[in-house]
């Protein structure tokens, strides 16, 4: 299984996942993929599935609260977005064990991703699915009680000019 997860938006080039995900089920050929996310792109997505031959592998599920399980119980998480400013789907994938293989945006490499020319993903989601690679998410990112404990500090000690 394949899992995408983001705003159905061109910057984030839902339709790329597909094009990656037709590459991967020539090598896989029972292998699915599980978009994730809300957008305009909705309806263009799923004409897309249907017109290149995927529509019985592709599902979109829209907002999904439970995302993290679906990416926890997924072989690898595609990212195709053209930028990112920090790359949240990123780590969340990485922290519940899921590789995750992108191109060289937002926090991707630094996070513990697989990072490859956007020519090269559907090779790097072939080799993880047969090498069976998980994810390790390689930052520290804070926790809840740790992030409002730092926010609350700086905002104590900020001086506002009068």
């Amino acid at each position: 299984t394949v899992f995408w997860i983001g705003r159905l938006e061109a910057e984030k080039n839902p339709k790329g996942a597909i094009d990656v995900f037709a590459r991967v089920v020539r090598e896989f050929p029972g292998a699915g993929l599980i978009i994730a996310g809300e957008g305009s792109q909705h309806q263009e997505l799923l004409a897309y599935a249907r017109n290149v031959g995927l529509a019985s592998q592709v599902v979109l599920t829209g907002y999904r609260p439970d995302a993290p399980s679906l990416c926890k119980s997924a072989d690898v998480s595609l990212v195709t977005s053209w930028a990112e400013s920090w790359g949240a789907s990123i780590v969340e994938a990485l922290a519940v064990g899921c590789c995750v293989v992108a191109p060289d945006v937002g926090v991707a490499r630094e996070a513990g991703a697989i990072v490859a020319g956007r020519d090269q993903l559907a090779d790097a989601v072939i080799q993880v699915l047969k090498s069976g690679t998980r994810g390790q998410l390689k930052i520290n990112v804070l926790g809840h009680d740790e992030w409002v404990k730092r926010w609350r500090d700086t905002l104590i000690n900020t001086q506002i000019p009068t």
